[in-house]
């Protein structure tokens, strides 16, 4: 006899309802819903650019003038697959084989859940991992045995390079740079840019910036006393994110790089606040495994190995972040 969390659907259920950790921002902002599902093992989304002629003059009672279609590329690509497994302990084993009274079974239950759960947060750092890649421009991966890429068709105008350091506090113009990078989204894009993203490092340079400060001089004392950081700049709601990861035998590294700002448009909104036209999505394909039948999303089931004894609990995921509108996106690095 077993607890009903080691059951396949128990444990798929579980695993799509785990929230997203709030310290991952890239998963959070990923609209994802039905239309992020996919059949198959390829990615393939369109990537829209918008009209930017004027409508042709007509006279009443005339045939209407016609409008070319919406221009759309449409890219494919393989997905990024995670199989993550975890041999569950002799403690754990012992609850879920003896769940006879109330004790085992919420201890089994909650060892289970943890195990899972650290699996599942594994899984969506990696995919938070990808996302900020997305915004680079390219999701490159070159493990021994998994190799792939993919050009998010971020154009070369979009990756700028400022001609002065922002570090040099005294010269860098930290003003000219964003007005610059936020004209490349409204031109080209067709919308206006919404968020900046850095990390703490960049925020100390546009803190420490002496036109920063002078053009927030009715607003500089009270972001700082509020948040100790600048949180809204030209229009722009700017964000501090120092998240990151550490890869295996390697140091802590940082989503964002100490010498980037990303800058985006979100899309538009309806009048209920809602996108509309979305910037990037999370494409989720169909799992691999038998015993998940074919169906998109996330994955997890538990089996038990006969020697070594014990039970190995497992999440999978295939999916993608995919950037739609390129145009909306700029990567600029702060440090030539």
């Amino acid at each position: 006899m077993q607890v009903d969390v080691l059951k396949t659907e128990v444990m798929t259920g579980l695993v799509r309802k785990f929230p997203v950790d709030n310290s991952l921002v890239g998963m959070k902002l990923a609209p994802r819903g039905a239309t992020s599902k996919f059949i198959g093992s390829t990615a393939r989304w369109d990537v829209q650019k918008m009209s930017r002629h004027l409508a042709t003059f007509n006279v009443p009672g005339a045939a209407a003038k016609r409008s070319t279609l919406t221009i759309k590329e449409t890219k494919t690509s393989t997905c990024a697959y995670f199989r993550e497994a975890k041999v569950l302990d002799a403690q754990t084993l012992y609850w879920v084989r003896n769940p006879g009274d109330q004790y085992n079974t919420q201890q089994g239950i909650a060892a289970v859940t943890e195990e899972v759960g650290d699996l599942n947060a594994i899984v969506d750092r990696t995919v938070e991992y990808m996302i900020w890649q997305m915004f680079a421009g390219t999701l490159t991966v070159a493990q021994a045995d998994v190799k792939f890429s993919v050009d998010y068709g971020i154009a070369a105008t979009h990756k700028p390079t400022t001609g002065t350091s922002w570090a040099t506090y005294a010269s860098a113009d930290v003003i000219g740079d964003i007005a610059t990078w936020k004209k490349l989204i409204s031109r080209d894009g067709g919308e206006e840019p919404t968020d900046m993203y850095v990390n703490e490092t960049v925020m100390n340079y546009m803190i420490n910036n002496a036109a920063v400060r002078e053009l927030l001089r009715n607003q500089y004392g009270q972001q700082m006393l509020e948040s100790g950081k600048i949180t809204k700049l030209m229009g722009l709601n700017v964000h501090e994110y120092n998240s990151g990861y550490v890869p295996i035998g390697g140091s802590f590294t940082p989503f964002i790089g100490d010498d980037k700002v990303i800058i985006v448009g979100k899309g538009n909104m309806d009048p209920m606040g809602r996108v509309t036209n979305k910037l990037f999505d999370i494409l989720e394909g169909s799992s691999l495994d038998t015993k998940a039948q074919g169906r998109p999303g996330k994955f997890s089931k538990s089996w038990e190995e006969e020697d070594p004894s014990g039970i190995q609990a497992l999440v999978e995921w295939y999916c993608l972040p995919v950037l739609m509108k390129p145009e909306l996106v700029v990567y600029a690095d702060v440090i030539p």
